[in-house]
């Protein structure tokens, strides 16, 4: 009884256990097939993010009509959204724009969703945007009959929410794709949901019945600065347009000496100039350039350093994301507050005892440059809408003009530092902080 028991109980363990290595055997080549099928899950690659409004993008093989093509697939948030319109973007150029390369292969140009309807209370107008998930494709015009090949899809344009836009970008999108699998891509037609792909170019902006309209919210980010920039550059010519856009550079930086942050200290800055020169009255001319030549220091340091992150990086210097750097406001907090203490005399702007007296003492004019680098960065918490639209214009612009652009921009906001330290009874005439600058903030 025992001896058979055994049989039975090695024939039951003989069984069920050849039935568990089948079935471990069978995930096995399960584990084995789908690690060697095709899959295009490929990473994210961020392309915007502002807060938590985000943008990012993928790319994968896809049939498009049947013919092979790429498919660069954009999943966001609801909010930040892209122009589609070159008409209807902030400024020229900045619709977006997709298209790719890899050794080997041509593409043809890309093929677009059909754009949703943003109202734009800065041009005062709807314009076209593509927001969300959304797929834009390029179609392969010759495919190779296998192998592998790396592609690299390439982003640009600018990206925008409801209440503020973030500077250009050109993102690159990489991919490897295995043309042996193309049987097996997912196919898609000119037809998919009804309004996948558009099969012309997007009308112009009045031409067409609305879409879906995605967002009423104010536009806070260019405003009428780029508005006007790009009414003028549709009217002008090339030359003409770089005159207007330095002008309206110059202006840009007049306007921030009416800032909340500005304003106040205008009065204070120009006294202790002037102070500085009682005994020798003529000095303060000079004195009082040396200070404007501060400010404009700091605008083409900043121009300069625009242009090396530009061409260093390909990207471009965010403002949005510098004062959301915790180590940045920490550093700008402590030199605003080393620009109140030498303000107030508690601290001097002093040269090397090997200098000092060639300057008649410490305040002399290398400690007016200084006074007035400050100046600059001070300026920046309070105008940073205004130097963000122009900083969002020229980094579309070739680099002298865009360096052309920000120094003159300083230049405008010396200017009446150097009026009011040639002819100090103008400064009755300074208008008196109020609320009325809040509003002047909103509306810039």
């Amino acid at each position: 009884m025992i001896e058979d028991g055994l049989i039975q109980h090695e024939a039951f363990i003989r069984r069920y256990s050849g039935a568990t290595m089948r079935s471990i055997l069978k995930l096995f080549c399960v584990v084995v097939v789908a690690i060697a099928s095709p899959t295009y899950a490929a990473e994210l690659t961020e392309i915007a993010r502002e807060g938590r409004e985000k943008s990012s993008a993928r790319v994968e093989p896809v049939r498009l009509n049947g013919s092979p093509a790429l498919a660069v697939v954009f999943e966001g948030t609801k909010d930040l959204h892209y122009y589609a319109s070159a008409q209807t973007a902030p400024a020229e150029g900045l619709e977006l724009k997709v298209s790719a390369k890899a050794d080997g292969l041509s593409f043809s140009s890309a093929i677009f969703p059909k754009p949703g309807i943003f109202y734009d209370p800065g041009q005062e107008k709807e314009v076209e945007v593509y927001v969300g998930t959304f797929e834009v494709y390029l179609p392969i015009i010759n495919p190779p009959a296998g192998g592998t090949v790396q592609v690299q899809a390439l982003v640009a344009g600018i990206a925008c929410t409801s209440k503020v836009c973030l500077a250009p970008f050109e993102k690159t999108v990489p991919a490897q794709i295995d043309f042996a699998q193309a049987g097996t891509w997912r196919a898609v037609t000119s037809d998919l949901a009804g309004q996948r792909i558009a099969p012309t170019p997007a009308p112009a902006a009045g031409t067409a019945p609305a879409s879906e309209v995605i967002s009423t919210q104010p536009s806070e980010s260019l405003g009428q600065l780029l508005a006007g920039w790009q009414e003028l550059s549709n009217t002008q010519s090339a030359s003409g347009q770089a005159i207007w856009y330095f002008l309206l550079a110059l202006l840009a930086g007049l306007s921030i000496n009416i800032m909340p942050c500005v304003l106040p200290v205008i009065p204070l800055i120009v006294m202790r100039l002037v102070s500085q020169t009682k005994e020798v009255p003529s000095r303060r001319i000079g004195l009082g350039l040396s200070f404007c030549g501060g400010i404009v220091l700091f605008f083409a340091a900043f121009a300069a350093l625009s242009a090396i992150i530009k061409i260093a990086t390909g990207s471009s210097l965010d403002l949005n994301s510098l004062y959301r750097n915790p180590t940045a406001v920490i550093v700008l907090f402590l030199l605003i507050v080393l620009f109140a203490l030498v303000l107030m005399d508690v601290l001097t702007l002093s040269l090397p005892s090997s200098l000092a007296g060639r300057q008649g003492g410490g305040a002399g004019y290398a400690g007016s440059v200084a006074m007035g680098f400050f100046a600059g960065i001070l300026s920046t918490p309070c105008s940073g809408a205004i130097l963000g639209a122009v900083l969002v214009w020229a980094q579309t612009q070739p680099s002298a003009v865009s360096v052309t652009a920000l120094i003159l921009m300083g230049v405008g906001m010396a200017a009446p530092y150097a009026v009011l330290v040639s002819v100090p009874k103008l400064l009755s005439f300074v208008p008196k902080p109020g609320t009325w600058m809040e509003h002047f903030k909103k509306a810039g």
